[in-house]
């Protein structure tokens, strides 16, 4: 039976994997594209994917949630303008969220922290796997929006 941060990282690596490889599958002129031109597009989506996973291996490491910020956030994401840098992002803080879950202390697990999308504080084991949550998400996201300009493959 696999510790919960070794199914931590086999499932954040996987969905970060379903990501890249979803991202890839979309025409260059599909990347910024939005639906009923008020969607996120799929360069956005990856864009934050990529920040949010390394704003989380942060939290891991340091036990505490850093004030949000929008406008860095929004300097960050923006910064991830082609699917290239984005892509790079993403396994790059994928690599750094691996590192933090692989340096956790299981005696830490339970411990719990706030953090401004839960309504009550999160035990750290729970926060391991908000990144697979929302990639999840993301991944669902950028399927829709392939499936709107007709691609209906499985990436």
């Amino acid at each position: 039976m696999p510790t919960i941060q070794q199914l931590a990282i086999t499932m954040n690596r996987d969905i970060a994997d379903t990501l890249r490889r979803n991202a890839l599958a979309v025409p260059e002129d599909k990347l910024t594209w939005k639906p009923l031109d008020t969607g996120r597009s799929v360069l956005s989506q990856i864009a934050e994917c990529a920040v949010v996973t390394g704003f989380t291996a942060h939290i891991l490491n340091s036990r505490v949630m850093p004030p949000f910020d929008n406008e860095a956030y929004a300097q960050q994401t923006g910064a991830l303008d082609t699917l290239d840098k984005a892509l790079a992002a993403l396994h790059a803080s994928s690599e750094a969220l691996v590192a933090a879950i692989e340096a956790f202390p299981t005696e830490e697990l339970d411990t719990k922290i706030s953090l401004p999308w839960f309504p009550e504080p999160q035990p750290f084991a729970q926060v391991m796997f908000v990144c697979y949550w929302n990639n999840l998400y993301h991944v669902g996201q950028v399927s829709y929006i392939q499936t709107l300009y007709g691609d209906t493959e499985m990436h």
